[in-house]
């Protein structure tokens, strides 16, 4: 809602008897830097929200409440102090991905923020950022070649399987394995070439998170790790060596205001057999 609305200054509702609202109020407290608002205040109300009709007025400013999410009760009191004071309120509809104005019904898309800054406003330690969509722009001959060479393997009915641990010829291309766990691709009619390492799935990643991109995704990020919180890493230390990484995020991507993660997986079958 408040990269939607953008204001200058915003009000949160809270209920104090509630640790895990409280910590999640601290946590927008800590982080407010990162918000797109000027100040942040937080008003304290119970479950049933009846507290909110002593909210002050603001006068001489221009007001908009917005009942997502929040109780019943948060939404009616929000929706009666609205009427009470002639402000605008407005409800996000999940299912159209809309900022619509109640009870008018119209409305604008939803914005959101990036997928690691989603992570960091919802209490997760973000470890590394990785690679965004403006670097993988950087190597996109490198993805069109790939998906050029995909495209040729369908066309002519061979078998996928064999990509890019096995040479492949093609009547138009052909992907030869090199030295180092590399391999490179020849367009015979465009006479270039484009390689890269297979020594790990990073390529597969970086393919996918291009891919996405080139659908419309906003943000994409390749490579979020996250780590434990400072209380449990100190728990894991005294017992297993290096275990600050949480976990690893391969794709992450954001279409408005939808998220997607993608887990890929490019391992050769004699290393899946390992496992």
């Amino acid at each position: 809602a408040l990269w939607s609305h953008k204001p200058g200054s915003v009000c949160f509702l809270y209920t104090p008897n509630n640790p895990k609202i409280v910590e999640h109020r601290n946590l927008l407290i800590s982080e407010k830097g990162f918000l797109p608002v000027n100040t942040v205040s937080f008003y304290p109300v119970s479950i049933t929200g009846n507290e909110i009709l002593k909210i002050p007025a603001a006068e001489g400013k221009k007001v908009v409440v917005n009942i997502t999410p929040g109780t019943k009760g948060h939404g009616s009191f929000l929706a009666l102090w609205a009427k009470l004071h002639s402000t605008d309120v407005f409800s996000i509809e999940t299912s159209s991905q809309k900022l619509m104005k109640m009870p008018e019904g119209s409305g604008r898309s939803v914005i959101a923020p990036p997928p690691t800054l989603l992570l960091k406003l919802s209490g997760i330690n973000v470890k590394k950022y990785g690679e965004g969509k403006g670097s993988l722009f950087k190597d996109r001959g490198l993805f069109e070649g790939m998906l050029d060479f995909l495209k040729m393997i369908n066309k002519e009915g061979k078998d996928i399987k064999d990509f890019p641990e096995r040479k492949i010829s093609l009547s138009g291309a052909s992907l030869i394995p090199l030295s180092n766990d590399k391999v490179k691709i020849l367009h015979k009619e465009k006479g270039n070439t484009v390689s890269w390492s297979v020594k790990t799935g990073k390529w597969f990643e970086r393919l996918i998170g291009y891919v996405l991109a080139e659908c419309g995704a906003q943000d994409v990020q390749i490579g979020i790790t996250t780590e434990w919180r400072s209380e449990t890493k100190k728990h894991l230390a005294g017992k297993y060596s290096g275990a600050s990484q949480m976990s690893e995020i391969d794709v992450a991507a954001r279409f408005k205001a939808v998220y997607y993660i993608v887990s890929c997986k490019a391992t050769k079958k004699k290393e899946i057999n390992k496992i």
